[in-house]
Order: structure tokens, then C-alpha cells, then sequence
């Protein structure tokens, strides 16, 4: 009977060994298991959290650019306006300084005008006189800069910034003149004849 008792006792603590073992592979199991889940949910997180930083980086971004450029705009029209109040200061104290005669000038350049370009600005500097031109074609583009070229004092005529608007094909360029004023300068005879 000691026997007996002594080989259930034996038996129970065997099976008692085995379910702790089982149970020990399964906590292993799970463990294993469950850090695997906690670190693919924080992956899952941190992406998000990095996606929503990168957003929120970007829309800053956007709204300091927006303030920079906000105060700017304000002034782009009055930058141009600036830049053509200048150039009209200059081209008279050119004048002034050479005391040319600007209608002659002005009445020799309008006489070998093509008939068919459009001035669309005017302006001088000390060595020569940009025109800034539109003609609907390339053909009358070419004509125009010719006819400019053969004014009186014109040493040379350039044609520079062509462009083709899209909407009607006209031409908008700049013809730049090289010009000796000295043709122009004002006399005591011509102030006389006045």
C-alpha cells in the first residue's frame, strides 16, 4: 500500500511536472506572441505619428512662404512703377545734360516707324534708345527693326526679347538703337528758330 501511495504521489507529481512544462511552452507562446503585437502596434504608431509631423511640417512651411511672399506681392506693382519712373528721370537728365533735341528725335524715329508694329514703351540711356515693339508677324518684325535702322543718327538697330503671344500669334520684341545724339543736340540756331 506504501507503494501504491508512493507511485500515485509519484504518478501526480509527474503530471504535475508535464502541465507546468506545458504551461511554461504556452506562456512562452504568448509572451513571444504579445511583444510581437506590442512592437507592430508601435510601428504602426510611430509611422503615424512621423506622417502627421511631416504634415504638419509642410503646412508651416507653406504659411511662412505665404507670409513672406503676402507683403511682397503688395509691392511688385510699385517695384515696376519704380523702375519706370526711373528710367523716365534718367532719359531726361540725358536730355538735359546733352540738351538733345527730343522732338527731332523723336519725330525722325516716328517718320522711319513701320507702319504696321506698334511702339508699346519707350525709353533712352546715355548710348541708346529701346523700344519695346508688338507687329502681328515675324515678317513685319524684321521690316520694323530695318526701318528704324535707316533713321538719321542710328548707327545700329538689334532686335533682342522676341516672343510669340499664343492667343492672337502676334510678336512683342525690343528693339534697341544705338544712337549718336549728336545729330540731335539742341543749337544756338535751332533755339533761335523757335
Amino acid at each position: 500500500m506504501y507503494e501504491d501511495e508512493q507511485n500515485r504521489v509519484i504518478s501526480s507529481v509527474k503530471e504535475s511536472v508535464e502541465e507546468a512544462g506545458q504551461k511554461s511552452e504556452y506562456s512562452a507562446y504568448f509572451f513571444i506572441i504579445g511583444v510581437s503585437l506590442a512592437i507592430f502596434v508601435g510601428l504602426i504608431l510611430g509611422m503615424a505619428n512621423l506622417k502627421s509631423k511631416q504634415n504638419e511640417l509642410e503646412a508651416y512651411k507653406q504659411k511662412i512662404q505665404n507670409d513672406v511672399n503676402a507683403p511682397l506681392s503688395k509691392y511688385s506693382g510699385s517695384s515696376s512703377q519704380v523702375k519706370y519712373l526711373s528710367s523716365q528721370v534718367s532719359s531726361l537728365k540725358i536730355a538735359l545734360s546733352k540738351r538733345i533735341d527730343f522732338a527731332s528725335l523723336l519725330s525722325e524715329l516716328v517718320k522711319n516707324q513701320y507702319q504696321r508694329a506698334m511702339w508699346t514703351n519707350f525709353s533712352l540711356s546715355s548710348s541708346e534708345v529701346t523700344i519695346e515693339m508688338k507687329a502681328d508677324n515675324f515678317d513685319e518684325m524684321n521690316k520694323s527693326i530695318k526701318a528704324l535702322g535707316l533713321a538719321k543718327g542710328v548707327k545700329e538697330a538689334q532686335l533682342s526679347e522676341v516672343s510669340v503671344n499664343p492667343d492672337d500669334g502676334s510678336v512683342s520684341y525690343t528693339a534697341k538703337l544705338q544712337v549718336d545724339y549728336n545729330f540731335y543736340k539742341l543749337t544756338a540756331n535751332t533755339n533761335a528758330n523757335r
